[in-house]
Order: C-alpha cells, then structure tokens, then sequence
C-alpha cells in the first residue's frame, strides 16, 4: 500500500493590489476632504475682491439683506451678539470671527455691526468676501 503524499497548498495573499487599492483609498479622502469647506453658513451675496483669501477657522457671523444675524445658521438678536462675543473670548482670546455681510447693506450697518463685536472684545476678525479672477 502505497500512500501519496500531497502536499497542502496554502492560501497566499497577494500584496500588490491591496497596496494599490490602499493607495487609491487615501488620494479620495485627501481629495475630498480638501473639498469641503467649514465656512457652510447662510448664503449671501457678498462683495466682490481679487485679492480675497479664505479663512476656514472661527466662527462665522452672516448679516442677511434684511439684517438678520446669523452666527454658524443660528438666528440671533441684534442684542444678543455681545454676550456670544464674550463668551467666544473667555475660551480663546484671539478666537477667529469672520463676517459676512450682503452686499446692499448700507454702510452704517456694517460699521455699528463691526463695532458691536469689536467693542464685545472680538479682536481677531476677518471680512469675507468673494474672490473674482482678473482677466
């Protein structure tokens, strides 16, 4: 009696297209985690400058047409926004703040709005604005 031996044929695990499916994996999610913007808020038409950057940090207060204030698409009173300000500040001193106003609102009402958040002790704030492309 003759026994044949056989020899057990493992399982192999080939490396090479898992590392490239990896690969492909990590670009999507840089890609598209590149994409999203934390500046979500309440959409406006603002003014229009060539030389805007983008601020993605801080909190985003928005001022509608008709003067309705926004902190990240929560409504608040016009009364209301100096007590939010200091309570910004008592965690971080120099918290972002960006501001974003429609474009027709008179000029009056920005500058009591800025002075509001300024007077709040909102010192580290930025104007945004919507960058156009000179040709």
């Amino acid at each position: 009696m003759i026994r044949r031996i056989r020899k057990h044929q493992g399982f192999s695990l080939e490396l090479a297209p898992i590392i490239d499916i990896v690969f492909i994996l990590l670009i999507f999610f840089a890609v598209s985690s590149s994409l999203i913007s934390k500046n979500e808020g309440i959409p406006v038409e603002l003014p229009q400058a060539a030389s805007a950057t983008q601020n993605d940090d801080g909190v985003t207060i928005t001022v509608t047409q008709d003067k309705r204030i926004f902190i990240d698409r929560k409504e608040i009173k016009n009364s209301e926004l100096p007590s939010y300000i200091k309570g910004l500040i008592l965690e971080n001193e120099r918290y972002p703040i960006i501001f974003n106003a429609h474009q027709s609102l008179d000029y009056a009402t920005v500058i009591d709005l800025l002075d509001t958040i300024r007077i709040a002790g909102g010192a580290n704030l930025a104007l945004q604005v919507e960058k156009v492309i000179l040709q």
